[in-house]
């Protein structure tokens, strides 16, 4: 996989002797808050909303419909307007606002928000990321191109085989905005504390030598990842360990045609060869 893949991959050109700074989302477009999920995904619109049908299900089962008033009016919103389908757009708003630093008209209690808290749960864990074969699609061009920037950057330190091409000063971040990208690749780890998370959620990798050997730090912010067990309290993983765990959360189909509909994911879920 040549450097240059990986630059085009997300649409840098040729390197230069100048430094410019770009903002890069990797894997899915920046479509804030999942709004354009159709649009990216068309083929796959009908098992979303199969999965959020099935997870609304067991929510109201589980605990009832009284969230939904309770949170319409301390947002100040008709009640009629406010369901299991429409609960995270409105919480997003607040959060955006937040985030930017502008004054909210809301103020959501500790109850209110540990309900919220519960009601993401139920939406992406037991809804949106339902088909784990689904989820590696939403998560596996990001993953894929971390893990091939990772070794690049190794094969460099070891034969200075990319020394003209900057890549020791390439760099990739996934923050909230990209809600799809970040929640399905944390739900694939297992690190899913709590789906509702804060705006500079950051998920990173950092490729670390220790004499000889090359290892990966994973951090959600400054927290270690476990990664199932892979890597140590510290977040470190031994760099053919930590590949072949991501190697196994890929996603070895078609992804335009997933996004056409023309493939089913559960039956793409297994490579074919090694990770290596």
């Amino acid at each position: 996989f040549e450097v240059n893949g990986v630059r085009s991959n997300v649409r840098l050109g040729s390197p230069s002797k100048t430094t410019t700074q770009a903002r890069i989302y990797p894997g899915n477009p920046d479509a804030l808050f999942l709004t354009k999920l159709n649009e990216l995904y068309p083929g796959v619109t009908k098992t979303v909303d199969q999965q959020l049908f099935d997870a609304k299900v067991e929510y109201e089962a589980t605990h009832g419909t009284s969230f939904y008033s309770e949170f319409a009016n301390a947002i100040h919103k008709p009640v009629d307007n406010v369901n299991f389908y429409s609960v995270f757009r409105y919480a997003d708003d607040i959060l955006t606002s937040k985030a930017n630093g502008k004054t909210s008209s809301v103020n959501l209690s500790r109850d209110l928000m540990d309900k919220l808290s519960v009601y993401y749960g139920h939406y992406f864990g037991n809804g949106l990321f339902r088909d784990q074969a689904l989820t590696r699609a939403f998560a596996h061009t990001y993953l894929s191109t971390v893990a091939h920037e990772l070794q690049l950057k190794m094969e460099d330190d070891q034969s200075d085989k990319w020394s003209d091409q900057a890549i020791h000063e390439f760099k990739l971040s996934v923050y909230l905005s990209n809600h799809l990208t970040l929640l399905s690749a944390l739900n694939l780890f297992n690190e899913i504390e709590d789906y509702h998370v804060d705006f500079n959620d950051e998920l990173r990798f950092q490729l670390v030598k220790k004499g000889d050997k090359y290892f990966v730090r994973s951090l959600l912010n400054e927290k270690p990842l476990s990664l199932e067990g892979t890597c140590d309290s510290n977040g470190e993983a031994e760099w053919s360990s930590w590949r072949d765990y991501i190697c196994s959360k890929l996603y070895y189909g078609d992804l335009a045609k997933v996004r056409n509909g023309s493939e089913n994911p559960s039956e793409h879920v297994r490579i074919k060869g090694s990770c290596a």
